[in-house]
């Protein structure tokens, strides 16, 4: 049976709520996660989804989406990041 493996700047995502147990699917690969509460993003997509339930696609093959999460992960893990940099990665991932 084949099993799916990611390409690199794959963008997983998990929708709140889903259960998953974080196991790579054949073979290592590394994870870096970032863990957003849904009241917090419901919040601030609010104007674009009056109304719904919030889902996430679970899987995006986007490379201007992988290098945005890239630029906000240098920020997440900078000895002193630009909290406006930050910001503007987070709102635009």
């Amino acid at each position: 049976m084949a099993r799916w493996c990611p390409k690199p700047a794959t963008i997983i995502m998990v929708n709140p709520g889903e259960m998953h147990d974080g196991a790579p699917m054949g073979g290592a690969r590394g994870w870096r996660i970032i863990y957003l509460d849904p009241a917090l993003v419901a919040r601030e997509i609010a104007n674009e989804a009056v109304g719904s339930e919030l889902v996430i696609r679970p899987v995006a093959r986007d490379s201007d989406l992988a290098a945005h999460v890239v630029r906000l992960f240098k920020q997440l893990k900078a000895p002193t990041p630009d909290q406006m940099v930050a910001e503007e990665s987070l709102l635009t991932v």
